[in-house]
């Protein structure tokens, strides 16, 4: 008797163990899986990278992105390749451009971010993120416009990370001129 009451006590608490691991999965992607939270170290490879942006820190940028990373920016445009998107960054943002160059608060520090990984996936993890700049906007590209006028933009980029490279960026924006 006491043998089988110890083993319906261990088959109860396994099944609540497995059925716990269960509520922590949501959603559903393309796979058919489930998202769950993912990892911090991911997540701090997004930022790490996002500060060397910002600072036009091409070195480091080299070493957090995949050679065959592919982004998508919110105009449409596509770049394939780590050497093209360094080049690509270095000539809207070089280390020589001191308006990249942010004195005390950075403006496009994250507003959120978090990491999920898809059930059936078992290459990486996609970390989501948000900013959002307050002030006088500049885009202008021939005047399709911005051009200083004061708003919020926000920014949602995804990133994919595999063995602590991001391999795929995405971004979008929304733009709010006040």
């Amino acid at each position: 008797m006491k043998k089988i009451f110890t083993f319906l006590f261990t088959l109860t608490l396994f099944a609540c163990i497995l059925n716990q691991e269960e509520n922590k999965k949501n959603g559903f992607s393309p796979d058919g899986g489930k998202f769950e939270i993912g990892s911090q170290s991911t997540i701090d490879i997004v930022l790490k990278f996002n500060d060397a942006y910002l600072i036009g820190d091409k070195e480091t940028m080299k070493s957090i992105l995949s050679d065959t990373i592919i982004v998508n920016y919110p105009n449409g445009e596509m770049i394939k390749g780590l050497n093209a998107l360094v080049d690509e960054i270095g000539e809207d943002f070089s280390i020589q451009d001191s308006s990249l160059q942010f004195i005390g608060v950075n403006p496009f520090k994250p507003k959120s971010i978090f990491s999920v990984a898809l059930e059936n996936d078992t290459k990486g993890e996609w970390v989501i993120a948000q900013y959002e700049f307050n002030g006088a906007l500049i885009w202008n590209d021939e005047l399709q416009t911005y051009d200083g006028q004061e708003g919020t933009q926000h920014i949602r980029d995804s990133y994919y990370v595999i063995d602590n490279k991001i391999t795929r960026w995405n971004s979008s924006e929304r733009v709010e001129k006040y």
